[in-house]
């Protein structure tokens, strides 16, 4: 399993916080946990994964910063994707300096 590349996980109900183990699988290049009920704040476990360069986490419950996780001079994301687009209240779900793409928190928008 630790040599899993792909994970698309999007739309499929899940709930709670996302699992750090999935920073324990090196191999992965792209994480799709987009259209669920997810929770809790980005494991910094994903920052130990070199080889991902497309992960894609908006239209969730995520809260918090993902630049001190995800967004270091090293990475080059191709996709970076969350619930960052700011609400019209100067708020937004999640804090992302580096994000390629950001979404408002209700699934309507990304630019």
């Amino acid at each position: 399993m630790k040599s899993l590349q792909f994970a698309d996980l999007s739309d499929n109900g899940f709930m709670g916080t996302i699992p750090t183990e999935i920073g324990q699988l090196n191999d992965l290049v792209t994480l799709d946990v987009s259209g669920n009920t997810l929770t809790g704040s980005l494991p910094t476990e994903f920052s130990e994964i070199s080889t991902l360069t497309q992960f894609a986490f908006s239209f969730n419950d995520l809260t918090g910063s993902v630049s001190k996780t995800l967004c270091v001079d090293s990475k080059q994301w191709e996709i970076l994707q969350g619930d960052c687009l700011d609400d019209g209240y100067g708020q937004s779900e999640i804090e992302c300096i580096c994000c390629t793409s950001c979404c408002n928190a209700n699934g309507t928008q990304c630019i």
